[in-house]
């Protein structure tokens, strides 16, 4: 509470290092690398390096929080990673804090029996608007 960064617990590591190895997808809310977003960085998993150890094997994990798109194909025995922009406002990517004019959207993704993963970004028929003017007056 109180915390926009992420951490995973000891025990849920240790659980996470019990989950199916193959054929799995694990998904959290936070991002467990840097996204090249530096201020979005800053509230990532705190002990990612050791919660993508306890991922090992597993095929991909999927993540929300950077409301944009990311992707990182699997390395080694680290699944590959995919973040989803959000169905509401998007964050500029590579950026300060910074608003991207990107509608809303999600990330729909297909496993393969063979352990691939096919996955695509969608968009929102509609357009989003946000007034961010005068906001520390409300």
């Amino acid at each position: 509470d109180g915390e926009v960064g992420g951490s995973v617990s000891a025990a849920e590591l240790d659980r996470v290092r019990t989950l199916p190895r193959k054929r799995t997808l694990a998904v959290g809310h936070h991002c467990p690398v840097a996204t090249g977003c530096s201020w979005l960085d800053e509230h990532r998993i705190d002990n990612g390096d050791d919660f993508l150890a306890a991922l090992h094997g597993i095929d991909a994990y999927a993540f929300g929080h950077i409301h944009q798109p990311f992707e990182r194909t699997a390395e080694r025995d680290a699944p590959a990673l995919f973040g989803t922009p959000s169905t509401c406002f998007q964050f500029a990517s590579g950026s300060t804090f910074a608003i991207d004019d990107a509608k809303p959207g999600y990330r729909w993704l297909q496993l393969a029996d063979d352990g691939s993963v096919t996955t695509q970004v969608g968009r929102a028929d509609f357009e989003l608007t946000i007034d961010l003017t005068d906001r520390d007056k409300r």
